[in-house]
């Protein structure tokens, strides 16, 4: 009897722990991921990142108005954080130069923000 009632519980356990995971991918919610690195500009809506597990190419949400403007909002960044939402082309991207000043990629309000 013991015995049932552990297995029991072994089992409603599993089954909150599995529950979370079957219900985020059956209901297609879409996995943060965070690359962060060097960035080289591809076009006015693509970047490469280069980072210590390779180079990855992500798409930004909101594209920069010309491939020219979104490299002058890289000239004094020393690193890029992209925040990807599912898929490579889905990044919202932030610059980050040597003194620690953020301020967002693509053709959306510039406003900076610093730590």
């Amino acid at each position: 009897m013991r015995s049932l009632r552990h297995l029991a519980l072994m089992l409603a356990s599993l089954t909150t722990m599995l529950t979370p995971a079957v219900a985020n991918k059956a209901l297609g919610i879409p996995r943060l991921t965070e690359v962060t690195g060097r960035a080289e500009v591809i076009d006015k809506r693509q970047l490469n990142i280069y980072h210590p597990h390779g180079i990855a190419r992500v798409g930004l949400m909101w594209p920069a108005e010309s491939h020219y403007s979104l490299r002058r909002q890289l000239a004094t960044a020393v690193k890029v954080k992209c925040l990807m939402f599912g898929s490579d082309t889905a990044a919202s991207c932030v610059a980050i130069d040597q003194f620690g000043t953020r301020w967002l990629l693509g053709n959306v309000k510039q406003a900076a923000f610093t730590k």
